[in-house]
């Protein structure tokens, strides 16, 4: 049926309780104007669409605006005037004034020219009669309007401050036109579908749609699914651009999904018993997930982490030194999750369909880089050249030429190093894209790549190898300017891998705090990561991105742990330490840097004259020199991890001796630290 409140409510009364109604009854429709919307889309422009919105059919069909919310008083005012000028314009003729309404609106002029008398509102009309009028009124509450082209312009401070309003009419609230800035489109379109809108579309578009579309939520075919129609655009993926209050709730819901998962394994069965888990406000009542913790919950050592049965998916391993491997683990279902975040990373780091793509990530030997990459790539829709490392640079020119290549993604430890051969064999070399993950890179490397190569987008992806991906850069951190770089700076991808930071004790730290990384991973099922501590250190910053994506930043600050992460390699001083157990060394420290040829990893030992003395005693050697290569066969015989990245030119090393004391000191607590970065990145 269709018509007004008092037929529905007569139908209502009279059809058997059996009997699926179908109602068409009166509904309510507004628009809302942004102060941004208005600088980027035009006052005169937004006016004339919204103008034409209350001339089609005077008003009459249920998606014309009855009210216009407009941000900011001066705003209001401005677009009240535009209004006027826009009505005057409009090709439409309007029609006959019924008696009803023209009634109503002398009350409601009547109403205006004393409230504007009193400066508390304002009243437009047209010359010739009642064509169109417009009221100025700071009375938010929403009610309906007389029609006939009679529109109440409202100004608001915020438009949370009228969705309680909406909220009171939800079974009424039809179409909402939005005159709005394209990174407030969609915290919007979450609010207004919260508050009952069936239809969210751009401003001059209410009144289009096809002759089927379903202004009242209801197609006659599926009568069991209320749609809601949201008919926005936007280059962000969703999820970036979601309100605070929207992104901890949606964090929240998948937090108590990942706890009711967790539980089924034997691990935090018991770590989870006696907590009630509800939201982020709880997450700080589990204890944190250490490396060992994870090692001796996973397969093969055991499976206490194990959920339930799984099918599919992929088993990958971390690039360690010793032979013991340390294994990650996913189903069909966290890989696909893992893929498609990956894939939201990588395009708001500039990839496209258009784009064609070597994927350098390192293949074999369960490293899962490479395969991962290549399934996002293809999800991505980009033209993939699948090299591997394994590539010469002769080979590489010739396909980059024949096939247009674009962009390149891959480690800086093998990127940088091939990049600077191709440029040697072909000067005029160019890329435009690069994307890099797994260690960082140089500020000397980022300026070579823009520079010489033209690079327009040199971006990185951080990841666990345990957990997938937690941040990306967008535009504006991977942005290259002579002298100063953005790209400490990365977008947190929370809602796939939750971060906290947190002090040596595992105290939760506020913004602007460095401290230790913590992910839960929340839509990894199959082996739970809760509170997991990666072994990197940043800091999330108070501050949001110019490029409008509203999600937290984090500014990676490297490894937090004994361990260095180089040559795709993840060195653990433990490692070495068992390695080097025949040298008489005091004190061991890595040092890492980089420079036109990558990588590079210094091994500096502190060792008395007397122990040099004994060892070149000991294995008939003459100098310095020897102990020093002596050490470097210690370290690829007993390593061969290290051994194949040296040999694949991932890594470089070398071994420096100094006399105990030599090497810098805290002047604080007179520690030696026992790992150095001087990569700049």
């Amino acid at each position: 049926i269709w018509g007004g409140e008092e037929a529905v409510r007569t139908y209502r009364e009279k059809v058997p309780a059996r009997t699926r109604l179908i109602v068409y009854g009166p509904k309510l429709s507004v628009a809302l104007v942004s102060d941004r919307g208005l600088k980027n889309g035009g006052l005169v422009n937004l006016a004339q669409k919204c103008a034409e919105e209350i001339s089609i059919w005077d008003q009459n069909a249920c998606t014309a605006p009855q009210i216009c919310y407009v941000e900011g008083q001066q705003n209001a005012k401005l677009f009240l005037d535009a209004l006027e000028i826009a009505l005057d314009k409009v090709k439409i003729p309007p029609g006959p004034v019924p008696l009803e309404n023209a009634i109503e609106i002398q009350k409601l002029k009547s109403v205006f020219e004393i409230a504007e008398f009193k400066g508390q509102g304002a009243l437009r009309e047209s010359k010739c009669g009642l064509d169109w009028t417009l009221f100025l009124d700071y009375q938010t509450s929403l009610e309906p309007s007389p029609l006939h082209r009679t529109l109440r312009i409202v100004p608001v401070d915020s438009f949370d401050t009228v969705f309680e309003e909406f909220k009171k009419v939800r079974g009424y609230l039809q179409t909402v036109g939005l005159g709005v800035g394209e990174l407030e489109e969609f915290s919007l379109a979450g609010s207004l579908k919260d508050c009952g809108a069936l239809r969210i579309v751009p401003l001059g578009e209410m009144a289009k749609g096809e002759i089927d579309d379903p202004h009242d939520g209801a197609y006659d075919v599926s009568l069991l699914v209320n749609f809601v129609f949201h008919k926005m655009t936007l280059d962000f993926d969703p999820l970036d651009v979601l309100s605070d209050k929207a992104r901890e709730t949606l964090i929240d819901a998948r937090l108590r999904v990942l706890i009711r998962e967790a539980r089924k394994s034997s691990y935090y069965g018991k770590i989870l018993k006696d907590l009630c888990i509800e939201g982020l406000l709880d997450l700080e009542k589990i204890p944190i997930l250490k490396r060992l913790d994870l090692e001796n919950n996973m397969p093969p050592a055991s499976e206490g982490l194990k959920t339930g049965d799984t099918s599919g998916g992929y088993v990958t391993r971390s690039g360690g030194t010793t032979g013991v491997p340390k294994f990650s683990y996913y189903d069909d279902h966290d890989w696909k999750e893992m893929i498609a975040h990956a894939r939201r990373a990588l395009v708001a780091g500039g990839l496209s369909k258009k784009d064609h793509v070597v994927n350098f990530m390192i293949a074999g030997d369960l490293y899962g880089s490479f395969i991962s990459f290549d399934h996002v790539l293809t999800q991505i829709g980009v033209m993939q050249f699948p090299f591997s490392g394994k590539i010469t640079a002769q080979l590489f020119i010739k396909v980059a030429q024949d096939f247009k290549i674009n962009t390149a993604i891959g480690i800086p430890s093998f990127i940088i190093p091939f990049l600077r051969e191709v440029k040697q064999h072909a000067p005029d070399f160019k890329i435009e894209k690069i994307i890099y993950a797994g260690t960082p890179l140089s500020t000397i490397d980022r300026q070579w790549l823009c520079e010489s190569l033209g690079a327009r987008r040199v971006v990185s992806i951080i990841g666990a190898n345990d957990g997938g991906g937690m941040a990306f850069q967008c535009e504006h951190q991977s942005e290259y300017q002579a002298g100063g770089f953005h790209h400490l700076q990365h977008h947190l991808m929370d809602e796939y891998n939750y971060v906290e930071i947190v002090d040596n004790n595992g105290n939760l730290l506020p913004p602007e705090n460095v401290g230790k990384i913590l992910i839960t991973s929340l839509k990894k099922f199959a082996y739970p990561l809760i509170r997991y501590e990666i072994g990197d250190q940043g800091k999330i910053l108070a501050s949001k991105c110019k490029c409008g994506r509203t999600s937290r930043i984090l500014e990676f600050l490297g490894r937090a742990d004994e361990v260095l992460c180089i040559g795709m390699l993840n060195i653990a001083l433990g490692d070495l330490r068992k390695v080097l157990v025949s040298i008489p060394y005091s004190e061991l420290q890595l040092l890492a840097t980089t420079d036109v040829r990558g990588e590079k990893l210094v091994l500096n030992l502190e060792i008395s004259n007397e122990e040099k003395t004994k060892l070149l005693a000991k294995h008939e050697i003459l100098s310095q020199l020897d102990i020093e290569k002596l050490v470097f066969q210690h370290i690829v015989q007993q390593l061969p991890k290290i051994r194949d990245s040296l040999e694949t030119k991932l890594l470089r090393l070398e071994i420096k001796i100094y006399l105990p004391g030599a090497l810098k000191r805290n002047t604080t607590t007179g520690k030696l630290k026992s790992i150095i970065d001087e990569r700049v990145f």
